[in-house]
């Protein structure tokens, strides 16, 4: 039997003795097979740690826009902050938004974000509007009663 290190292997046939063979296996198979085994395992990992760096770094950057608000409002206030993480082929994304009737405390604030949020993210300012106040006449300012 040859030394595993020349790269000639016996194989064994447990069914039939006499099909024995010799089979070589080259070092440039072994080194694809190598290869293969480490993008197995190796590619898979790389992209989770790039996944979580992105994640981490959006994390700051929604950190710093929060505080940028509640700086701003001078304490906690009806605005979201949403981000979204930069892709190779995609910026990364900043949205404030806020419900109906607190549009102003968006307008207040997007400035001061504006100025804190990173160059490869964008920054969507989306307020819903303000509901109209209903037109009362002059003349007819008293409360009706439910009787």
């Amino acid at each position: 039997m040859d030394s595993p290190l020349s790269g000639r292997y016996l194989v064994e046939s447990f069914t039939d003795p006499s099909a024995s063979e010799v089979v070589e296996v080259t070092i440039m198979e072994a080194i694809f097979v190598g290869l293969l085994v480490l993008a197995v395992v190796a590619v898979p990992l790389g992209l989770s740690v790039w996944s979580d760096r992105r994640r981490e770094q959006a994390d700051v950057v929604a950190a710093t826009a929060r505080a940028a608000v509640r700086q701003r409002l001078e304490g906690d206030a009806f605005v979201t902050v949403d981000v979204t993480a930069p892709t190779p082929w995609a910026p990364g994304r900043v949205v404030l938004g806020a419900p109906a009737g607190y549009g102003w405390m968006v307008e207040r604030s997007w400035a001061a974000v504006a100025q804190r949020v990173p160059v490869d993210y964008e920054l969507v300012v989306h307020a819903a509007p303000s509901p109209a106040k209903p037109a009362v006449p002059a003349g007819n300012r008293e409360l009706r009663r439910a009787a």
